[in-house]
């Protein structure tokens, strides 16, 4: 651009586009692993359900074949047992359909650190390359939003809303409940005059006090190369 003396200046920059809570698409992720820690353990069953403008619209799930013993208390947890994954895909297998699934949607999980954690660093070992899609955490949504509960397991948000798992400690019965759990937060957060994306971040960084109304932001998913590993509560 020209400013009125002749001298040639840079035109500001848009905003990041930041879409409207109701509006957005989502990716409720959970992972089911054969330990605690990405950097020893395998992710063992993939559990995603898609949140669409408001609504729940499909849903992915497969157990993987870890490659390493599975332990007995996870065993125990979780129900699955090794003849189960035995001729389940590994993980490199299924990679690619987990992330044409999640596409350019806002990843969302119960304790995010953890499954996009895992999941990146599996993708990083397999794939080289991570994910960098806009995210929430329904662990700190939880905090701010319900802050007289005893604490924001999985668990004890699905009592107080009197939600039922299909299967407590699978991927995809987790992902199922956490996923209502998001559309009860949206209308909290609208109730409070958050209804973007942005302004999500803005509140829960505020310590819970609703935003100011200007400002938009947010982040498109991307695949980037970062052959270097790093790993990444409540659940």
């Amino acid at each position: 651009l020209l400013d009125p003396a002749g001298s040639v200046v840079l035109a500001p920059a848009p905003a990041p586009f930041s879409p409207r809570l109701r509006e957005a698409r989502f990716t409720v992720l959970d992972l089911e692993t054969t330990g605690g820690s990405p950097s020893s353990a395998r992710i063992l069953e993939v559990g995603a359900v898609r949140v669409d403008r408001g609504r729940i619209d499909g849903s992915f799930s497969t157990l993987v074949n870890p490659g390493v013993p599975i332990p007995s208390f996870i065993s125990s947890m979780t129900g699955i047992r090794e003849e189960m994954v035995a001729g389940a895909p590994s993980f490199p297998s299924v990679a690619e359909e987990i992330t044409r699934f999640i596409g350019e949607s806002i990843l969302v999980a119960h304790n995010l650190p953890f499954d996009l954690g895992f999941l990146n660093h599996e993708l990083r070992r397999s794939c080289g390359f991570i994910l960098a899609n806009p995210s929430l955490c329904t662990v700190r949504l939880g905090r701010r939003l319900l802050p007289h509960l005893p604490d924001r397991r999985l668990d004890t948000l699905a009592d107080h809303y009197g939600m039922r798992f299909r299967g407590r400690h699978r991927a995809l019965g987790d992902a199922e409940v956490t996923a209502r759990l998001l559309l009860k937060f949206i209308v909290l957060l609208e109730e409070k005059g958050v209804e973007d994306l942005h302004s999500v971040e803005r509140y829960l960084g505020a310590g819970g006090r609703p935003p100011d109304p200007a400002g938009v932001s947010a982040g498109k998913r991307r695949r980037r190369q970062d052959p270097s590993p790093s790993s990444n509560g409540e659940s």
